[in-house]
């Protein structure tokens, strides 16, 4: 298959899509009408039991588009800022990449069956606060005498008995959304903990001495900085490293003792310290690059062989109540963390970029397929 095909059919992933600005707009867009579907619900609710009158066609024109500016003004105040330049510049940035195939059927047909559960949540979930807006546009246009409560004792209870029942609603959605959100964290710390694992010290160490005793052309360069920086940060006080050969065996069990801190980017904090010029910087970076590089095809094949965890993963993303409003931070956040990490400078960073590389493969296998 020549390099030329497969750039041509490069499958977008997960992080490709939320970044699209089509995506973007398409949040956008999807939270705005479920915002003006819980609006008009509620004015619905109102008009049909008859619990507000108003005297002239003019004053409902005038009270809808009052109570519902004032409804998104205050809950939806990104909508008036303006145009948001970083979607545009992105925009004109894909323009001019490599074009990604996208198997739109397997992802629409996803998003189609969760798509009535994301607009029931989201609805609802908008209820409460447009509903505290609208009582009170009522009552400033019951004091200018522009509209009539039809009877105050119906209006007051029906008005509290909703209250009372979207404000259950609203505190039942916040703590199912709290303990979903730390049961999806633990097991995304699972698959990032295998990556931190497979990132220690001591296998970058094995590493190295195992790329300095390969018989190749470029094997010096590996040797050169065993011997010039790797053995120093091995010798400082700050940290030991005892070696242990099981008995009969020439298997040596490296075992890192702490005497100040602690932690793998302590270690490497130490290793980067003993880099005096950008010559020696630049050969660590491409030496992250190449053990990093091994660290995500161990974490890959070990994902692989943990299928039940990866469907487990699955469903509880699709159970999960999604707010549109907040999935658009959440996306807005990634794109910036991913772009901050596209040029990992030491150990912090390329730990953090191999991460999001394994989360956007679960997530792209998961959500797009």
């Amino acid at each position: 298959m020549s390099k030329e095909y497969e750039k041509k059919n490069k499958v977008m992933t997960f992080f490709d899509l939320i970044s699209a600005p089509l995506s973007y707009k398409i949040i956008i867009d999807l939270d705005l009408i479920f915002f003006t579907i819980s609006y008009i619900l509620i004015l619905m609710m109102f008009l049909i039991f008859d619990l507000i009158r108003f005297y002239s066609i003019w004053i409902i024109i005038l009270f809808t588009a009052v109570s519902f500016l004032l409804s998104l003004v205050i809950m939806k105040p990104e909508r008036f800022i303006g145009k948001n330049k970083f979607f545009e510049g992105e925009q004109k940035k894909k323009k001019s990449e490599e074009k990604k195939r996208l198997p739109i059927m397997i992802f629409l047909k996803k998003f189609i069956v969760i798509l009535p559960r994301i607009a029931f949540f989201n609805i609802l979930h908008n209820f409460f606060p447009i509903f505290i807006i609208f009582i009170a546009s009522i009552m400033f246009f019951y004091i200018s005498g522009t509209l009539s409560i039809a009877n105050a004792s119906n209006f007051l209870q029906a008005a509290t008995l909703i209250g009372i029942i979207l404000g259950f609603f609203q505190y039942y959605l916040n703590r199912y959304e709290e303990k979903t959100q730390q049961i999806i964290v633990t097991k995304m710390s699972a698959f990032t903990g295998i990556v931190v694992k497979q990132a220690s010290f001591i296998n970058f160490r094995k590493f190295i001495e195992k790329k300095s005793k390969e018989s190749t052309m470029t094997r010096n360069k590996y040797s050169n900085f065993q011997k010039d920086i790797l053995n120093k940060a091995v010798e400082n006080p700050l940290y030991k490293l005892k070696d242990k050969r099981l008995p009969g065996k020439d298997i040596i069990h490296y075992q890192p003792q702490f005497i100040v801190g602690g932690g793998e980017e302590f270690l490497f904090g130490l290793l980067e310290s003993e880099i005096e010029n950008d010559e020696q910087e630049k050969q660590l970076i491409e030496f992250y690059k190449e053990f990093f590089e091994d660290v995500k095809k161990t974490t890959e094949e070990k994902l692989k062989k943990d299928a039940g965890r990866m469907e487990e993963l699955a469903k509880l993303l699709f159970s999960n109540i999604n707010i549109v409003g907040e999935a658009r931070i959440s996306f807005i956040n990634a794109i910036y963390d991913i772009e901050k990490y596209e040029e990992p400078v030491n150990y912090t960073e390329f730990l953090i970029k191999t991460n999001y590389e394994i989360m956007n493969e679960i997530l792209t296998k998961i959500l797009i397929g």
